[in-house]
This record gives C-alpha cells, structure tokens and sequence, in this order.
C-alpha cells in the first residue's frame, strides 16, 4: 500500500509550481504581452483572492508547525516553521512581482523570468520541507 498519494499529473503541489513556473517564462513570446499579462492576473486571482494558496497557506501552515512543535515536543518542527514562513515571504514577494506586471507597472527587474525564478525557489524550498516532514515520529 502507498504511504503518500501521488498525482497523477504534475498540475498539484510542487510539480505542479514547477510546471507553472517553467510555462510562464514564454508566455510574452508565446501569447504575446497582453495575453500574458492577463494569465498573470488569473495567477495572482487563484492565489491571492479566491483561495488560501500562495502566502496566505504557508503562514497558516508556518504556525501549525510551530503548535505541532510544542505538542509533540519535537523543536525541530519550529526549524520546519520558519522554513515555511521564508517560502511563505516568497510567495508574497512572487505575487508582489506579478501583480506589478498584471497592471502594467512592472519596473526593469519584474519580468516574467525573475517571477519564473521565484516560483522554482518556492518549489526546491517547498520541496525540502516536505521531504523533511515526512520523516516526523511521533513517540
């Protein structure tokens, strides 16, 4: 039997960042600028405004882990804490970039490359926690 579900696609979780992340690089090119301006404003929406992803989740989850250290008296879930409140800062500082783009106030540095790189930090970052979580014992 298989501990951890696994997606059938990579549309969810990390892979699911990652594939966000690598498309969005080419979408001025591909789709032109007003088009992906406006894919980069569905981003930001599914993100910020209609659900509890990007920043928001992470902080929610950042203080789980820290209430879940002091429960289970396991410190190193504060490490896994404030781990997850940096991804959280990222995702704050991806959506912060993106909606620069989305209403055409992007400066030099906020391009569609730099929210591109973000999103695949969040991902590796994402990534090494959760590989960590899974090793938690409870005694």
């Amino acid at each position: 039997m298989q501990r951890y579900a696994r997606y059938p696609d990579p549309l969810f979780g990390v892979k699911g960042i990652r594939y966000l992340a690598r498309r969005m690089r080419n979408w001025p090119t591909k789709l032109g600028e007003k088009k992906a301006s406006l894919y980069m404003g569905q981003v930001v929406r599914m993100l910020e405004e209609i659900g509890t992803g990007g920043a928001g989740f992470r902080f929610i989850y950042a203080a789980f882990l820290q209430e879940a250290a002091r429960e289970l008296d396991q410190a190193w879930l504060n490490d896994m804490s404030k781990e997850m409140t940096e991804a959280g800062d990222r995702w704050r500082e991806f959506g912060n970039i993106a909606g620069r783009i989305f209403k055409n106030r992007a400066g030099q540095e906020d391009n569609y490359r730099a929210a591109s790189d973000i999103l695949l930090d969040i991902a590796d970052r994402e990534e090494k926690i959760y590989r960590k979580l899974r090793n938690i014992k409870v005694s």
